[in-house]
């Protein structure tokens, strides 16, 4: 019964470890630090300001009968002239905090962007009331309110808490492994080993998951080209590569430490047998 309770602790050891690295590792990059780190790196604030003439080019063909205002030609070009990459990088580190902040309970409200302060700033340059269109445009602010609120937040509440659990419950493994197994040179083994294993095995996994990194990768720079802003495509590709190497570094750095610590106990397991054998023929020969 003891041998057949070890080898079902040293099996779910198996399972919990990598759930608790993994986890761990994501959670690393689920935070408006590392978010608004990624983004200021890039130059997708920049990118995306230099593409807004494009948009607005492109919502006007789309409605060729529509007589243009001189008014409201005056207008976008202030607006374009005003809004800069430091100006958008000013409104989503905001958005990006509060983001967080809303995920994790801590305000009501749903975050949001508002471009008010643009539409003042227009109107103060041309001295006259902005048009309608520009006026609505810009007067609603861009709201995150979706329709599952509560179980996003429950889903960002228990994967925050994810590595914290199930690093709990493997050190508790590993201790009832330790506790199950008879002779210090035989526990230190089995831990060795049962740290070893999942180790083996995160190595290998890491490789595939920087191989998925770059798939994902391909596969969003791709939704952007087909988007409206297609020269995002580049610096939203390197914000996904970054990511899955930041991920990929801190697997392999938490991998090599239970390497080095599944190293030490094994080699520690051939002195604590001789040592005890050394100090029982000392006290037999008394």
């Amino acid at each position: 019964m003891r041998g057949l309770l070890a080898v079902l602790v040293f099996l779910f050891f198996g399972l919990t470890f990598p759930i608790a690295v993994f986890t761990y590792a994501v959670t690393t990059v689920v935070n408006p630090s590392y978010v608004k780190s990624q983004l200021g790196n890039s130059e997708i604030y920049e990118v995306a300001a230099d593409q807004i003439p494009n948009l607005i080019d492109r919502e006007e063909e789309h409605d060729e009968k529509r007589v243009k205002d001189p008014t409201e030609e005056k207008f976008k070009k202030i607006i374009l002239q005003e809004v800069d990459g430091k100006y958008l990088q000013s409104k989503v580190e905001p958005f990006v905090d509060d983001t967080f902040s809303w995920l994790a309970r801590e305000r009501q409200e749903p975050p949001q962007i508002s471009f008010a302060d643009l539409a003042e700033r227009a109107e103060k340059l041309v001295k006259q009331p902005l048009p309608t269109d520009i006026e609505k445009t810009l007067s609603e602010p861009f709201k995150l309110e979706p329709d599952n609120a509560n179980a996003i937040k429950d889903w960002y509440r228990w994967f925050t808490l994810t590595p914290l659990i199930f690093g709990i419950i493997s050190v508790l493994l590993l201790v009832g492994l330790f506790l199950l197994v008879k002779g210090w040179r035989s526990r230190l083994r089995r831990v060795a080993l049962a740290i070893f294993l999942p180790t083996f095995f995160g190595f290998l996994g890491v490789g595939v998951g920087l191989f998925l990194g770059r798939i994902l990768s391909g596969i969003a720079s791709g939704l952007v080209a087909d988007s409206r802003l297609p020269d995002l495509q580049v610096p939203v590709e390197e914000i996904v590569v970054s990511i899955s190497e930041d991920i990929t570094r801190t697997l392999l750095i938490i991998y090599a430490v239970a390497l080095v610590v599944a190293i030490i106990l094994f080699i520690s397991s051939f002195f604590v047998d001789r040592e005890s054998r050394l100090s029982k023929e000392a006290v037999d020969k008394k």
